[in-house]
């Protein structure tokens, strides 16, 4: 496993392209929708709130405008009124009429009788209401009713104002009459100033249409200043969590962002030292398990005092040769070995001795092996040597050579004692005996041993049948 340096290298995150459903779903998307609806709800109810602020002050001040207006008018009336003068009143009226922005004017006497009436066109002044106990003209003196445009009529306001006549001249009235001599009604259009103001808000909503698309991407980038910088330390912690250990957020910032991604990299930083070091003990426990494991294996298959392969693991392999022998036409033989007058050897220098000739033995035969060669100890002073894709007179070639080497190496250890001892050696071929089973191959072999321990000991015997 490759080793990982705890000196980390700053590696940038990579950006995942995204659909348009991440995308829709993503927290910039969000935040700049969210701050362009509101902007269009500011923008709407702005417009609202200037276009009525605008509409009332209009109003109140056409409204004083008005009364100021029909008080002068009634001011100049007020003489003709009090001598009834309607000659004087119509050239008034018509003089009026001819200003474009008065629709009619009509003329009431003190107790609110209509005296004149002139109008310019279409323009059909609104009744006063119905009769009371005063004349309605005078119910509405001093006041000022603002009326919608209809099919007929502009945007208009309908003004009635009481005329006066100046303290010398009331000073000549009787004793007991009225200050009043008459009221003076008109009806101003209003659709000049209608349609500044329509031109005034539209010129409002323009502005604020035009601010809102700048506001968009303003917001835009607004949002972007905080959303890309978490989007980003979203990326790095999910790379991080996939395994990318080395992998640092590049954020610099002095605000709670930027003090999240230093915090975020110093934790990486101890995960990926402690990640590193967890590697290595891992690695370091699997060596220890698998040495540990091969141990294990070679102790239950290998004979402690010989170090060659044991019993047990011999049948495996044999099972496992033979059935490759038969499967691709390939001979296999099998030696066995028996050390000669081995209690002799025990009872004359003691059990050390016989554990040293066992050892002998095994590395006799160990010398004399081929890499595919598997030799085992059968049990007691009895040896096993598998011989793949060997004949038995290969075999029996060998097995001389492992008779005379055991003489040599015997003869250095007890000079002078050696006589009477030595190995028998019996050899089976598995295509001289025609065998269908490696059970006789083991069989085969060990009969032969036999017939050299019968034959006078310390020889090798080739098995020509199977008993």
């Amino acid at each position: 496993m490759p080793d990982q340096s705890e000196n980390f290298t700053q590696v940038s995150a990579s950006r995942p392209k995204k659909g348009v459903g991440a995308v829709l779903r993503g927290l910039q998307f969000k935040w700049t929708l969210l701050l362009t609806v509101f902007m269009f709800v500011l923008a709407i109810a702005g417009d609202t709130l200037i276009g009525r602020s605008t509409e009332r002050l209009i109003s109140r001040q056409q409204s004083v405008g008005a009364l100021q207006q029909c008080g002068m008018l009634a001011a100049a009336a007020a003489p003709k009124l009090r001598n009834s003068d309607r000659v004087g009143l119509d050239q008034a009226a018509r003089n009026l009429i001819a200003d474009t922005s008065i629709l009619y004017v009509e003329y009431y006497s003190s107790s609110g009788k209509l005296l004149l009436q002139r109008r310019r066109g279409s323009a059909t002044p609104p009744p006063l209401g119905a009769e009371s106990s005063s004349a309605p003209v005078v119910s509405r003196a001093n006041r000022t009713f603002w009326y919608p445009p209809t099919e007929h009529m502009p945007l208009f306001v309908d003004v009635v104002q009481a005329a006066t006549l100046p303290l010398s001249g009331r000073d000549a009235l009787p004793d007991g009459a009225e200050p009043v001599v008459g009221y003076v009604r008109v009806g101003l259009d209003l659709s000049d100033i209608q349609t500044s103001l329509s031109s005034f808000l539209q010129k409002v909503r323009y502005v604020g249409i035009c601010s809102i698309l700048l506001i968009i991407p303003l917001a835009f980038m607004i949002v972007r200043r905080v959303a890309a910088p978490i989007n980003e330390l979203g990326i790095v912690v999910t790379q991080f969590a996939g395994g990318n250990y080395r992998i640092r957020s590049e954020i610099r910032r002095s605000d709670e962002i930027g003090q999240l991604a230093t915090a975020f990299n110093s934790m990486a930083d101890e995960l990926a030292v402690s990640n590193n070091r967890m590697v290595k003990l891992n690695a370091e426990l699997e060596d220890r398990v698998l040495q540990r494991t091969r141990q294990l294996k070679d102790l239950s298959e290998r004979d402690p005092l010989t170090g060659l392969y044991n019993r047990r693991h011999l049948n495996e392999v044999l099972s496992r040769r033979f059935s490759e022998a038969e499967r691709y036409g390939n001979d296999l033989s099998c030696r066995m070995i028996d050390l000669d007058n081995f209690k002799k050897v025990n009872d004359q220098f003691g059990h050390e001795m016989g554990d040293n000739l066992l050892i002998l033995t095994g590395s006799v035969i160990s010398s004399q092996m081929r890499g595919a060669d598997v030799g085992a100890r059968f049990g007691g002073d009895e040896f096993c040597i598998l011989l793949p894709q060997t004949s038995a007179e290969q075999a029996r070639g060998v097995g001389e050579r492992i008779v005379e080497k055991f003489a040599e190496e015997l003869q250095k250890r007890i000079p002078g004692q050696a006589a009477g001892f030595g190995i028998s050696v019996g050899v089976a071929g598995m295509k001289e005996l025609n065998l269908v089973g490696h059970d006789e191959l083991i069989k085969g072999a060990d009969q032969a041993l036999y017939e050299a321990k019968d034959a006078g000991k310390n020889c090798i015997h080739l098995a020509q049948t199977l008993a």
